[in-house]
């Protein structure tokens, strides 16, 4: 997973700003909802727009700045990418840094365990 893609997902734990009218949408005429792929798009154009602009932007910087450290200690796979092992433990490390949370299946050995 590169350090973009980790910075992108996490952050999106933590958008706070999200358009449901565009995520909800649908269309009142005929009926029809919107398809999966529609909202899938939609969900992930109103993440991107809120945590690239405004408030989301400054979350975002000091995300980076906390997770940077970690991610170049963490062991990568032959590909220079962080394997699910070490993606769980930044998580884990994270929420339990920041915020005092324990997640079920982020604690140490977890996947060991098959939780």
């Amino acid at each position: 997973m590169s350090f973009a893609l980790f910075k992108v997902s996490l952050a999106a734990i933590f958008v706070w700003v999200a358009c449901a009218r565009t995520f909800l949408n649908n269309d009142q005429e005929n009926g029809e909802l919107m398809s999966r792929s529609a909202v899938r798009e939609s969900l992930f154009a109103e993440l991107k727009h809120a945590v690239t602009h405004g408030p989301g932007e400054t979350k975002l910087l000091r995300l980076e700045a906390f997770l940077k450290p970690m991610y170049a200690a963490l062991p990568k796979n032959e590909f220079g990418k962080l394997g699910v092992e070490a993606v769980s433990y930044a998580l884990h490390r994270f929420f339990v840094e920041r915020h005092g949370w324990h997640v079920k299946g982020l604690e140490p050995g977890a996947r060991a365990e098959g939780v």
